[in-house]
């Protein structure tokens, strides 16, 4: 399976940390998909499967940006203008539901106090010991050990799930940048969606009830915008007008359906 990461070219290979999707904003779709483990033999065994048929009936594009840059309005605009959206912050909230062999493994890591008396995962407590002041430098890491894996089957069961006949596929990675080994997708496109960091503290402040330090230290968990852009063949300025914005989302999404039309009639 491919794995090389350039700018430009569309090997851009990479997930979210799965930690900031647990504390992300509500999803916007996704179906169920089945719990259980696959040995890598069968997920690389899928996964040639998947790339041949994906690579041959749509294009697959990666969209990232900051923690609060304004990445789920255009995820929701894409969706408006006909392009589905694998949404990983959907994807890793499932893989961790009450009863789940991930949030077994994560009690057993993290201990009792990460799930909350009705059973759910303990969100902002998993939270304060990834991001908080004094937090176990392996936190994050044995974190992501357990659940991306999971998150990446998922991803390929949604991916394959939307059937022949769309011109293009939207994957909705919040840290795309982070883990870039990780993922087995060929992205023929990379969209990053930036705005300065204050404007995003500000944001977090406001609609996810975060103090400026809190906020500040979740910006500083994720690549920085300078890792993004290096990703990234397309960039969308979040601190346009939102009216602005729409236009540069609708456009991309009728140029990549064009492209795809003409790719299949020649």
């Amino acid at each position: 399976m491919a794995r090389s990461v350039m700018r430009g070219t569309g090997h851009i290979i990479s997930v979210d940390g799965i930690c900031a999707a647990y504390l992300s904003q509500a999803p916007l779709r996704g179906g169920w998909i089945r719990d259980e483990w696959m040995d890598r033999d069968e997920l690389d065994g899928q996964q040639d499967e998947a790339d041949k048929r994906m690579d041959g009936d749509m294009m697959r594009i990666a969209l990232t940006g900051g923690i609060a840059a304004g990445k789920t309005t255009v995820a929701r605009r894409f969706v408006e203008n006909g392009v589905p959206v694998i949404d990983y912050d959907l994807l890793a909230r499932r893989v961790v539901e009450p009863e789940s062999d991930a949030l077994r493994e994560i009690v057993e890591r993290f201990g009792p106090h990460s799930v909350t008396t009705s059973g759910q995962l303990d969100r902002r407590w998993i939270a304060d010991q990834v991001f908080g002041p004094g937090s176990d430098p392996h936190a994050r890491r044995d974190l992501d050990l357990i659940v991306h894996p999971r998150v990446f089957t998922r991803a390929r069961h949604e991916e394959s799930a939307l059937g022949k006949g769309l011109s293009c596929v939207v994957h909705d990675v919040p840290l795309l940048a982070e883990v870039r080994e990780s993922i087995p997708f060929h992205f023929d496109h990379v969209v990053s969606v930036e705005a300065p960091e204050d404007v995003r503290v500000s944001r977090m402040m406001t609609t996810r009830g975060m103090s400026e330090s809190q906020a500040r230290g979740r910006i500083a968990g994720q690549p920085s915008r300078e890792e993004r852009l290096r990703m990234a063949d397309i960039v969308i300025d979040a601190t346009q007008p939102i009216s602005v914005m729409m236009l540069r989302v609708d456009s991309l999404a009728a140029q990549w359906k064009a492209q795809e039309a003409a790719r299949h009639t020649v």
